[in-house]
């Protein structure tokens, strides 16, 4: 068993907020909140930890680090499920500096259905952090989507997948990519 394997059974949390509203994953990575957070904070790397390769690119509108509650960034998508190419724009919820980001995505067009997607940062100590995922649907009103009870929209095994990405990309020798996101934040 890895390292990483141990700590994500002891700190994986099912259901984290409310029952059956929401799901959280956790992971070690070996590098530090404000390195994580600059990556996460910048939407075009998201490409680079995206296991699903449902991220297509980056709105040219949306290259810059987000800065603040309230900031959008659009992604283009493509999806088989959802019908091939098409937009999300994510509106920032929460941004707490190498602690936590969160949004609500919605499809372009149309306001957030009330799911969000948050990454938070707990140190461990000086050079290693504790990356959580949490995926919650706690504002969803929408009578049509809860009725299907699709929520989580994805199996639990690709939260894991988001985790082990973005922390082997944050673990990996990116170099010049962190350069140029502290750069542009």
């Amino acid at each position: 068993m890895e390292p990483h394997d141990d700590v994500r059974l002891a700190r994986m949390k099912r259901f984290d907020l409310e029952p059956e509203l929401s799901l959280t994953v956790t992971k070690l990575a070996y590098s530090t909140p404000a390195e994580i957070f600059d990556v996460v904070r910048n939407p075009t790397l998201h490409i680079d930890f995206d296991p699903k390769e449902m991220i297509v690119s980056v709105d040219p509108s949306s290259a810059d680090p987000i800065t603040q509650v309230g900031d959008t960034f659009t992604m283009n998508m493509s999806s088989p499920k959802m019908g091939g190419a098409y937009r999300m724009v994510n509106h920032v919820t929460r941004l707490e500096k190498n602690a936590a980001i969160a949004w609500k995505p919605a499809t372009e067009g149309y306001p957030p259905i009330g799911h969000r997607w948050t990454w938070t940062l707990e140190p461990r100590d000086a050079e290693s952090t504790y990356v959580s995922l949490t995926y919650d649907w706690l504002d969803v009103t929408h009578e049509g989507f809860l009725a299907k009870n699709t929520f989580p929209i994805f199996p639990l095994e690709s939260f894991h997948e988001s985790v082990d990405a973005l922390v082997e990309f944050v673990e990996s020798d990116w170099g010049d990519g962190y350069e140029d996101a502290v750069a542009h934040g």
